[in-house]
Parts: C-alpha cells; sequence; structure tokens
C-alpha cells in the first residue's frame, strides 16, 4: 500500500513540475496517464457489501485494515479495562477476543464495546474468567504461535498466507478465509493439537 501512494506522490509531483514548466508534451502527459491507470488497476479488486473495502490482490489493503480495527479495538478496551489481560486479533471485520477478564460482568461488557466500534462486522468472544496470565504463559503462547504457524507451512495445499494464528492460554486460534482445501486444514490442525502444551485449536476460517 505504501508503495502505491508513493506512486501517486510521484506521479503527482511531476504533474505539478509540468505545469510549472509547460516543455512535456501531448504524447508523454497521455504516455504517464496509461502507465498511471496500468499500475492501479491489475493490482486492485474492489468489493461491495456493507463491510467491503478497496483490497490488492495480494491483500495489503485489508491487512491494513485489520491492523487500524485492532488498534481502534484496543484503544477502547485500555480505556475500559485497564488492567485486563487479553488479546485482540482482527480478521476481515471479524474481532477475536481471547485470554482472561475479571468477571462475567467485564466479558459481556467487552462485547457490547466492540460491537459498538465501527468497522466491526463480527465479535468472537472466547474471554475466560480468571486471573491475569504471567510473563512466562504469554511467552509460551508466543512459542505456541510460532510451532503452529510452522506446522501450517509444512502442511501441502493451504494458504497460510490467508490465516492468522492467535494463541491466548496455550488455545491456539485459527482466523483465515480462503485458506485452502478443507481436508489439509484439518490435517494442519490435527498436527497444532500434538504440539507439546497446545490445549485447545479454535478453527475459525471462514466462519
Amino acid at each position: 500500500m505504501n508503495i502505491k501512494y508513493n506512486f501517486v506522490e510521484i506521479y503527482k509531483i511531476k504533474l505539478i513540475n509540468y505545469k510549472k514548466s509547460n516543455k512535456t508534451s501531448k504524447l508523454l502527459r497521455v504516455l504517464i496517464a496509461i502507465s498511471f491507470t496500468a499500475f492501479i488497476l491489475p493490482n486492485t479488486v474492489f468489493a461491495t457489501g456493507t463491510n467491503s473495502s478497496a483490497t490488492t490482490s495480494n491483500g495489503f489493503i485489508d491487512r491494513a485494515d485489520d491492523q487500524i480495527l485492532e488498534h481502534k479495538v484496543n484503544q477502547i478496551l485500555s480505556d475500559k479495562f485497564p488492567k485486563r489481560s487479553f488479546t485482540v486479533a482482527s480478521y476481515g471485520h471479524s474481532v477475536l477476543l481471547a485470554g482472561r477478564v475479571a468477571t462475567y460482568k467485564d466479558k459481556v461488557e467487552a462485547t457490547t464495546a466492540v460491537t459498538n466500534v465501527m468497522g466491526v462486522g463480527k465479535v468472537w468472544n472466547y474471554l475466560s474468567i480468571g486471573a491475569n496470565e504471567k510473563a512466562s504463559e504469554i511467552a509460551n503462547d508466543a512459542y505456541l504461535t510460532t510451532a503452529a504457524k510452522s506446522r501450517l507451512i509444512a502442511q501441502k495445499d493451504v494458504n497460510t498466507y490467508n490465516i492468522k494464528v492467535v494463541t491466548s492460554s496455550r488455545v491456539v486460534y485459527l482466523l483465515g478465509d480462503d485458506a485452502g482445501q478443507v481436508k489439509q486444514i484439518e490435517a494442519a490442525i490435527a498436527g497444532i493439537k500434538g504440539i507439546n502444551n497446545v490445549r485447545k485449536v479454535v478453527n475459525l476460517i471462514g466462519q
């Protein structure tokens, strides 16, 4: 996405310079316009729908949207639950809440708060009631995430680029869409379940 924006800025600079110098020929202007169109159109698909957004063929814009949404949700929940200990992940306007909160009331209020965030289409609330994770538990979750990703990469006919892996309290969550053949994904999940210390795998791919 940054490359595309940079290209637009370069094009604007060229156009400004042309207006100042007035030396560019009509043919050159046409070639610049054609080049600009050719750069943008093949790499862009425009989706329609309530939660749709422009996406590139490699998903850069969608991933940026997810990061922005995660930041918004994190900010709201941080203000509401300053001592919280749970994880926020977004994929395609759906938001996963995982980890621990102090009370059941907090769990319900977290869902309500996230649902009201502009851009959120669905909330998966897997929060549990309990004490905050310790540093050692968080480190172990990070290790399990890496191990789960490696298992997915090793699986044939699975598009790991379209899968987001999140681990919280030794539970591995898989978010994504168009990730490959169902049987192959199931085989990868079976492999992840076999990783030492993985307590459970929650498959949200295509949900």
